[in-house]
């Protein structure tokens, strides 16, 4: 059909159940979560869309905009796109400051308001439900092309596209077919671990502002925030050891944060009753 493509490709067994798992489980953990800190804490709904609001606009819009103001640079797109990593990399760094300006508005907002334990969780959870959304809308997108390929066949799903757009189609679902189906669960679980970060970081944003913990934490949460989600992003998609090394890692990295931003750092800052 057209070079460097195989529409004879089969999907791995089990990959549409290995989707639909890591979504249930990270849809299932936000609802426990959300009832638990609404029910325990008395946390409200205002801190919740606070939350989500910042990061629409400061995270989601702004890194969006200036990657693709990046790439409107020729010697930029020309690295970005024969180098991966490094435009993996560059858009981290990015999400990490955005999310550090989205915190620390966010938490200003919060200001006489909104200071109990509850609300400031809740805050926390709405800026990171964010990239939980829209790793819910890539799996959803990934599983109906399971379901379409598995009915139709690859080429069947393929027609009437251009050849522009199967070429750009073939090369976002290509890893349906060569990765370990365990990536699709694991990606599910380091969601979950992405959407604590921030909400741990709100935590330690709120307490840098009430002046319970010192400036460094600004720098310091960029630089969590970064390691964490890096360390889950440069692994070879094809090997099932790479994966599970990079996978383990960003546990004990996250485990280590985690421990750090609510225990070490989260017993200093006091809340209002």
């Amino acid at each position: 059909f057209m070079e460097g493509i195989d529409l004879t490709l089969q999907l791995p067994d089990g990959v549409e159940g290995m989707i639909m798992a890591g979504g249930i489980l990270l849809l299932s953990f936000f609802i426990v979560m959300f009832i638990v800190v609404k029910k325990r804490w008395k946390g409200k709904l205002m801190p919740f869309f606070l939350g989500f609001i910042t990061y629409t606009v400061f995270v989601f819009m702004c890194v969006n905009l200036i990657t693709s103001a990046l790439a409107l640079i020729p010697s930029v797109d020309t690295a970005f796109t024969y180098n991966q990593t490094a435009y993996i990399i560059v858009y981290y760094l990015l999400a990490g400051i955005a999310f550090l300006i989205a915190r620390m508005v966010l938490t200003r907002m919060l200001t006489e308001r909104f200071e109990t334990r509850g609300d400031v969780y809740m805050a926390g959870l709405g800026l990171g439900i964010g990239d939980s959304i829209l790793y819910g809308v890539t799996a959803v997108s990934y599983y109906v092309w399971c379901i379409a390929i598995r009915s139709e066949g690859l080429e069947s799903a393929f027609a009437g596209l251009s050849s522009e757009d199967v070429i750009s189609t073939y090369e976002s679902i290509s890893t349906l077919f060569t990765s370990p189906i365990i990536l699709w669960f694991l990606l599910g679980i380091s969601c979950i671990m992405d959407m604590l970060i921030q909400f741990a970081l709100v935590n330690t944003a709120y307490g840098q502002l009430k002046g319970y913990l010192p400036g460094y934490w600004s720098m310091l949460s960029v630089g969590i925030y970064f390691v964490n989600a890096i360390s889950f992003q440069l692994y070879d998609s094809q090997s099932v050891v790479s994966i599970a090394i990079s996978f383990a890692v960003k546990l004990v990295i996250f485990a280590a944060s985690m421990y750090y931003a609510l225990y070490v750092a989260g017993r200093q800052i006091k809340y209002e009753e």
